[in-house]
């Protein structure tokens, strides 16, 4: 196989320079499906990642960043906060890119409710269950879970353990 014509393609989104764009994060609508401590993720539709972008992606998830009342049993009682640095730090985030964690992650939880409920009014379908079923508070509940951790998690990251 080959690239047509000769020209390369790069999944890019726009104003992020091609170094930067690591990985391909989850918008909003993952899944994850805990068998015991095995973790599946469903990362449809994803899109290119920052650094800073493919971290709040993954300390979501693995953390978690949510109230323990909303996290799969197997992680309901692990400190995140620690789990957050651990993660962050094994990851090697630059400390410039380390402020933007907490941030990116609060603004994120805040967009992710307006358009998850967008979606269920407008496609309906499985946005529209998901949103029926809770999601929203979910979100609010992440939402104030960041507020309520915010400084912990900025200065717990951010002093590279």
């Amino acid at each position: 196989m080959g690239q047509p014509s000769g020209k390369r393609r790069r999944l890019r989104r726009k104003g992020v320079p091609h170094d930067q764009a690591v990985g391909h994060r989850e918008r909003e609508g993952a899944e994850v499906h805990w068998d015991e401590e095995v973790p599946f993720v469903d990362l449809d539709p994803a899109r290119p990642a920052t650094r800073v972008e493919e971290m709040c992606n993954v300390l979501l998830w693995w953390a978690p960043l949510v109230p323990a009342a909303d996290r799969e049993p197997v992680v309901a009682e692990v400190d995140a906060v620690r789990r957050a640095v651990l993660l962050v730090d094994a990851y090697g985030l630059a400390p410039d890119d380390r402020a933007h964690v907490v941030p990116l992650a609060r603004s994120g939880a805040a967009r992710s409710w307006f358009r998850m409920r967008a979606r269920a009014e407008h496609l309906g379908g499985g946005w529209a269950r998901v949103w029926d079923e809770g999601v929203g508070d979910r979100i609010l509940r992440r939402q104030q879970w960041l507020a309520d951790h915010g400084d912990e998690l900025h200065d717990a990251p951010t002093a590279q353990s």
